[in-house]
C-alpha cells in the first residue's frame, strides 16, 4: 500500500486521495520507464538514492527531490520508505553560480590578453 503525509502532498500540490494506492507513474514521476527500472532495483538491493530527481506537480512545475528509499521487513511485512527532500532552490542556486562564474571567466578572459594559454 502506498501512502503520503503531509509534507508531500503540498510539496506537489496534489490531495493525499489522489497519491495513495497509486503508482509513481500515475502523478509526479514522468519517466515511467525509469521508476520501473529504479523499483526492481530497490527491491533487489534494498536501497536507491537519487541526488537530483525530476518530478512534476499537480499544476506541471518541475521540481528536484533528493531521494532516498529503504526496503524494511516489519514482521511477515515488507515496508519501503521513502524519504523526499525537495532541493528545487539549491538546483536553481547552482546553476545560477556556474552562470555568473563563467560570465566572470569571459570577462576576465576578454580583459587580459593571453590569460588561458
Amino acid at each position: 500500500m502506498f501512502d503520503a503525509n503531509p509534507f508531500l502532498t503540498d510539496l506537489l500540490g496534489y490531495r493525499r486521495d489522489e497519491l495513495v494506492g497509486r503508482n509513481c507513474g500515475r502523478s509526479a514521476c514522468s519517466d515511467i520507464e525509469s521508476s520501473k527500472v529504479a523499483f526492481r532495483t530497490l527491491q533487489a538491493k534494498g536501497y536507491i538514492r537519487y541526488e537530483d530527481l525530476p518530478l512534476r506537480t499537480h499544476d506541471n512545475r518541475a521540481i528536484e527531490v533528493e531521494f532516498v528509499s529503504n526496503v524494511y521487513d516489519v514482521g511477515a511485512t515488507r515496508v519501503i520508505q521513502c524519504n523526499i527532500r525537495d532541493v528545487t532552490d539549491r538546483k536553481q542556486a547552482e546553476y545560477a553560480l556556474r552562470a555568473a562564474h563563467a560570465g566572470l571567466e569571459a570577462r576576465v578572459a576578454e580583459r587580459t590578453p593571453n590569460w588561458r594559454t
